[in-house]
């Protein structure tokens, strides 16, 4: 890269990739390996691979440069899940009757096709929400595990929850029938996670696939473009302490991507989820700077109820 400057503290000084002893990252890998991920922030962590990265790389190093306390990004992540069945949230409503029967017939079909078992509406409707409730049991547990996970927290008087980042959106577009809920749903989504873990700032990164490289008969591409990302950017709007980060910009061009081949995890582009992370750091700090001195409040206990890729970034006093 040309600006090398900007990744030089991804080194240290033997030329190894850095550690941060004040930034900490905790990840299941589900469908990756079993096995928690529990380290210090460096390369290879989120993304299931050693030498690869995912947003969080960057973004922890922008919030370990802007807050004194030591920081703990919490991780979830699945693959192929959407804010209109997976992680549907709490407070949105379920589609209609007549909906869920037209989904579940279209399943049915399939599945008679390819000589599988049908479902049940029961069975389906599982579905909804589950991953949702998935990542809110995942950070509650790692949150109250926190002494065994991090032996030096035990003498700590507590923690603060100090952010929300959501990344998730390819999946609805699979059909302009999610797509078009989307701006409701991460109303939704917001709505509860805040209910859950008080008034948080909340950054939302885009679904800029497709900006510069888009192909002009990809339906997929172009609903994200058409439904999804404006969606995210309006629900954005609709809501206090609360912004979005345009990620189209973070595709980096390069002469062989003439098809949306691989566009779904971003070309596998190192940089352009660099500066993803970045973009979504510099835009949690801005909350944070609108926040500072207002009272957070943490709730002592809650039922357990999201990317696609979130992260909970909880400060660790």
């Amino acid at each position: 890269s040309p600006n090398k400057e900007h990744f030089k503290h991804l080194l240290d000084e033997d030329g190894n990739w850095s550690r941060r002893n004040d930034v900490w990252f905790v990840w299941r890998k589900q469908g990756r390996g079993e096995g928690q991920v529990v380290s210090e922030l460096t390369v290879g962590l989120g993304a299931g691979e050693p030498g690869k990265i995912g947003p969080e790389l960057q973004f922890g190093h922008l919030m370990g440069d802007y807050l004194q306390e030591p920081v703990l990004l919490i991780k979830t992540a699945w693959g192929g899940k959407s804010l209109a069945i997976d992680f549907r949230p709490p407070s949105a409503a379920m589609p209609t009757p007549e909906v869920l029967q037209s989904r579940l017939d279209r399943i049915n079909e399939s599945n008679a096709k390819n000589q599988r078992v049908p479902i049940s509406m029961a069975q389906m409707t599982r579905e909804y929400g589950h991953y949702y409730r998935k990542m809110i049991g995942e950070v509650d547990d790692t949150l109250d595990n926190l002494g065994t996970l991090f032996p030096e927290f035990q003498n700590s008087e507590g923690y603060e929850i100090a952010g929300f980042v959501w990344f998730q959106g390819w999946n609805d577009g699979q059909s302009v029938e999610l797509a078009s809920e989307y701006e409701e749903n991460l109303v939704h989504l917001v709505h509860d996670v805040r209910q859950k873990y008080g008034p948080i700032p909340v950054v939302i990164g885009s679904s800029g696939f497709g900006k510069h490289a888009p192909s002009p008969n990809d339906g997929w591409v172009n609903r994200l473009r058409r439904h999804v990302e404006p969606a995210q950017i309006a629900a954005a709007a609709r809501l206090d302490n609360v912004r979005c980060f345009e990620t189209g910009d973070c595709l980096i061009p390069h002469p062989d991507r003439t098809s949306n081949s691989g566009i779904h995890h971003w070309f596998n582009s190192a940089e352009t989820y660099f500066l993803i992370g970045d973009g979504l750091g510099k835009t949690m700090k801005s909350l944070m700077d609108c926040s500072a001195g207002l009272s957070i409040a943490v709730p002592d206990s809650a039922e357990t109820a999201n990317e696609g890729s979130s992260h909970d970034v909880p400060q660790l006093d």
